[in-house]
């Protein structure tokens, strides 16, 4: 099964998307999607069909801006938080950083005392595991990371602290 949608490369609110699969599964998906939301609006459709013709120029865009932003997040962190670990992700659109004796849920609970909103890698996990990682997005620049990132330190301090 492929999954596709149009708002990550051209608009969050063009909620526009496509599955491919064996027709049996796409019968019983379009069954369960007209229960739930009959469909979607005739102006996002013929705004799609306009924007297809697009794919492959917004996509080799989108990753050429990611690449970028992937980049200078790296070496923001490199500069800033060196002891911290990542390694380099083949797609997306955020580092996985592990913070090293730190319990990120507590690292996370004091940041958003003091403004900083930050994932915990616990919450990605089923098992409550991930509790050294930071989920730290780059898709929209890197400023706002930039600003963050003494007081997601020093908030990493007390963590490890206790």
């Amino acid at each position: 099964m492929t999954v596709g949608t149009l708002s990550k490369l051209f608009w969050g609110g063009l909620r526009v998307g496509w599955v491919r699969s064996s027709p049996q599964v796409v019968a019983r998906l379009a069954k369960i999607k007209t229960s739930v939301d009959p469909s979607c609006s005739v102006m996002d459709q013929l705004v799609a069909v306009r924007l297809l013709d697009r794919l492959p120029e917004a996509r080799a865009r989108r990753r050429a801006e990611l690449r970028t932003q992937r980049d200078t997040t790296e070496a923001l962190l490199r500069s800033g938080a060196p002891h911290w670990e990542w390694t380099r992700p083949a797609g997306g659109a955020a580092l996985w950083v592990r913070v090293p004796g730190a319990d990120t849920e507590t690292l996370a609970q004091l940041a958003r005392r003091r403004g900083v909103s930050v994932v915990p890698g616990s919450a990605f996990s089923p098992v409550d595991g991930f509790r050294d990682r930071l989920r730290l997005p780059y898709a929209h620049g890197t400023e706002t990371l930039e600003a963050a990132l003494p007081t997601l330190l020093e908030c990493a301090e007390r963590a490890a602290a206790g």
